[in-house]
């Protein structure tokens, strides 16, 4: 696990983005039955993982482009990869701490017959997921897993979500399952 303590500035950034973003996502978010009040929160949780992810990535000397702070309206928004480099494309996840006492540490994508993470519709060895878990009162964001997306399709470690009212329109990826194959985490 690689802890990341994420400076004020981004966290700033991250809050005004939720805020003005939440607006333009709630119909969207919504129709998968995401809270309202919830909408902001994990807007927000969403991009300190990106910045977090790209912090890291950095700091190991990858050319990684910064997070994208564009607000897209409806059918604008894109399930493409969060950040690139010259030979990859990061796919950033990110859980709330509070979710992972209560779930325990998993990641969620998109997987329905009208909103699809672009992890679902490629094979490319690209591909790289990044699982994460923000510690909402630190500022601090903990990233738990760094590995290619062919592998863990190989593994079979997509799984379907333990919430039953996310069976239809997501998939789950649990930290836990991928214990069992430590060579795929490029963290370790």
């Amino acid at each position: 696990m690689i802890l990341i303590k994420v400076p004020t500035k981004w966290i700033n950034i991250c809050k005004k983005f939720a805020e003005d973003s939440s607006n333009s996502s709630k119909k969207l978010w919504m129709k998968d039955g995401t809270p309202d009040n919830k909408i902001e929160t994990d807007i927000f949780t969403g991009k300190m993982g990106e910045v977090a992810v790209h912090l890291y990535l950095k700091e190991v000397g990858l050319n990684i482009n910064e997070p994208d702070f564009v607000i897209y309206k409806g059918r604008q928004k894109s399930w493409d990869a969060d950040l690139m480099d010259e030979d990859f494309n990061y796919h950033c996840k990110t859980q709330s701490s509070n979710s992972a006492n209560k779930y325990g540490i998993s990641w969620i994508l998109q997987c329905s017959s009208t909103r699809k993470d672009k992890l679902f519709t490629t094979d490319s060895d690209r591909d790289i997921f990044v699982g994460s878990v923000l510690d909402e009162e630190k500022s601090e964001v903990h990233i738990y897993f760094l590995g290619h997306w062919q592998e863990i399709r190989k593994f079979g470690l997509i799984e379907a979500p333990r919430l039953a009212y996310f069976a239809e329109s997501k998939r789950s990826i649990y930290f836990e399952s991928t214990l069992k194959y430590p060579e795929i985490n490029r963290l370790i």
